[in-house]
């Protein structure tokens, strides 16, 4: 089942938070002719491209119109970040203020998976220093699904991926 992107209040304001921070980084920068404060723009400019390098793949697929999370009897494909977890691997799905948290088997098999060496090393700490909690998480406030229906679905792929695995192990035995 293909879920395609909502256009949430936060979703609206992070894209509009890039454009304030360059306008208001062009109009600082005529204000401050001296001190440190005429490199203020610098910081904004700064934040503008981090806000776009968060959001860039959920842009993408909304110009493009192209789901934003697939979920089947194999896997959980989350196309904003690019990452497919496979049922056989999910230990637990919970939900959590309006995020879906998926808890792994081994974490440490998807580091492999992520291309970015930043948000990998910074994975690779959040799971040494905070074995318990899962940096693996699906943002549903871009999902355009209630949180809970989503998670019901989910609940039913994985009661059909466990079927399938059942039946592949009775059928090699």
């Amino acid at each position: 089942m293909e879920f395609k992107i909502r256009y949430g209040n936060n979703f609206i304001l992070n894209i509009v938070f890039m454009f304030i921070a360059i306008v208001f980084a062009c109009l600082t920068y005529s204000s401050f002719k001296t001190g440190l404060m005429r490199y203020a723009y610098i910081g904004w400019i700064f934040i503008a491209v981090l806000r776009f390098y968060a959001y860039y793949r959920p842009i993408y697929l909304s110009i493009f119109n192209k789901p934003v999370l697939i979920a089947n009897e194999k896997y959980i494909f989350d196309l904003s970040k690019n990452i497919k977890y496979y049922w056989k691997d999910i230990d637990t799905v919970y939900e959590k203020h309006s995020y879906l948290f998926i808890k792994l088997y081994r974490p440490s098999d998807y580091l492999n998976k992520i291309n970015n060496p930043v948000k990998r090393v910074i994975l690779w700490i959040t799971i040494k220093s905070l074995p318990k909690k899962s940096p693996y998480f699906i943002d549903t406030g871009i999902v355009d699904i209630h949180p809970n229906a989503l998670l019901e679905i989910l609940d039913d792929y994985s009661i059909q991926a466990l079927k399938i695995e059942n039946s592949l192990n009775i059928n090699k035995l």
